[in-house]
């Protein structure tokens, strides 16, 4: 597990093959059965990460939700996988679908609990609309009313019912949407201890159910809402986007820290009070110049409102980490107990990752700057000292205190071993 993880960190392109030639210590099909033996349960690794996190110490994180794909276009036989709408490239992509929670303070990122999505195969296809006077195809005319022929043409009916009920996952567990894994993933987590009181999510989770199951749960939801969502403002029920229109632009405070135009109002969402803010001529990364951010904690400011909801955009940047420095998009085996230990392998990996920020100089440093921190480190074992080499070549003599020394300062309550070599 430790060769296959230092794999996914140093390796551009992490496979069993390369992992095992570059690395060594151990052979392509030793890794391979370990990822088959794994055996890991996702809620367990989870309960694993909220005691890890109690143990440091940690406090005033917050949870986020969103999905991500994993193109894979030419594994047609690979598990998990199928056509999903890539808003990246703006088409259709094979490949695999994953909902994840991650539980962020506003430093460490912490990937929690996730789940593979597929789209329902019951749901019958809907066929496109044939031009005006244009002749329908039929099948072949009905020549028996016999009552032989009907009861054939009705054994035929049910089989090809039975044909569009058919579960698409082999191990025969029932579909669930995004926002129903959603919901199980958020349950597990708050049954295994974690603390936090906002949840962070976009208006693809916005759900009445899941605003539900948050609420009696007692988190903070945060979101994101669409312009044609409907809600109750002065005992009318109006789009969001009308409601912003009752007060003109200009009439919106501007904010120099947000250098956006804001605009509050209180309305009423499926029973429930709820803060509606407007941004007007809005310069974050995130797409939209306006934007309709909801939330159930009444309380936070204007300022406050969008700043919660801009801590969401941590989980994007977990996304653009595990895909370009972790080799996500690497695994090419077909199983579906190996697919999901190489991601729960990534996730510990990213983890680790994690509390190795300090290592680097920024102050915020990236996962790739870390990775290139960590990278060069080697051991000399014949002379009981760790080495690194220098880009020029020369060999810089580190001592075991220097490697530990970002875990003791980021985290004093650790408890930090020895120097393995002296022993």
């Amino acid at each position: 597990m430790a060769v296959y993880i230092t794999g996914l960190i140093t390796q551009p392109q992490a496979r069993t093959t390369s992992i095992a030639e570059s690395i060594g210590l151990v052979s392509h099909d030793q890794l391979t059965r370990m990822l088959r033996a794994l055996g890991w349960s996702i809620s367990s690794g989870a309960i694993c990460v909220v005691k890890f996190i109690e143990l440091l110490g940690i406090t005033g994180g917050y949870l986020i939700i969103d999905d991500v794909l994993i193109p894979k276009p030419f594994a047609a036989l690979i598990a998990f996988c199928g056509w999903d709408w890539d808003h990246s490239r703006h088409y259709n992509v094979f490949g695999q679908r994953l909902v994840f929670v991650v539980w962020c303070n506003g430093y460490l990122i912490i990937p929690l609990l996730f789940a593979f999505w597929q789209k329902d195969t019951t749901k019958p296809r809907k066929r496109k609309k044939r031009a005006r006077g244009r002749p329908r195809k039929r099948g072949r005319p009905i020549a028996d009313y016999s009552a032989k022929a009907r009861a054939r043409r009705q054994q035929y009916r049910r089989k090809r019912k039975a044909i569009l009920r058919r579960k698409r996952l082999p191990t025969g567990v029932h579909y669930r949407s995004k926002n129903e894994l959603a919901r199980v993933l958020v349950w597990k987590l708050m049954r295994a201890g974690i603390k936090c009181e906002f949840i962070l999510f976009d208006n693809w989770y916005a759900s009445e159910d899941n605003l539900a199951l948050f609420e009696r749960l007692g988190l903070y939801w945060v979101t994101r809402a669409k312009e044609n969502a409907k809600v109750y403002y002065l005992d009318e029920r109006l789009m969001v986007k009308e409601v912003a229109s009752t007060v003109e632009k200009q009439n919106y405070h501007y904010y120099d820290a947000l250098k956006a135009r804001v605009r509050s109002f209180q309305v009423t969402l499926v029973d429930r009070l709820v803060k509606l803010t407007v941004i007007k001529d809005d310069t974050a990364p995130e797409s939209g110049r306006t934007k309709y951010l909801m939330t159930n904690a009444l309380h936070l400011t204007n300022q406050e409102h969008i700043w919660w909801y801009r801590l969401r955009w941590a989980i994007e940047v977990f996304f653009r980490d595990i895909k370009q420095h972790l080799n996500l998009t690497s695994c090419e085996a077909r199983s579906e107990e190996v697919i999901i230990a190489h991601v729960v392998l990534v996730c510990i990996a990213y983890t680790f990752m994690q509390l190795l920020k300090p290592l680097a100089t920024q102050q915020r440093p990236s996962i790739g700057s870390t990775i290139k921190t960590i990278v060069p480190l080697v051991v000399a074992a014949d002379s009981r000292q760790f080495a690194r080499p220098n880009p020029s070549g020369s060999i810089q003599v580190v001592s075991f205190d220097h490697l530990v020394l970002a875990f003791r300062t980021r985290f004093s309550n650790l408890p930090c071993p020895e120097n393995p070599l002296l022993t």
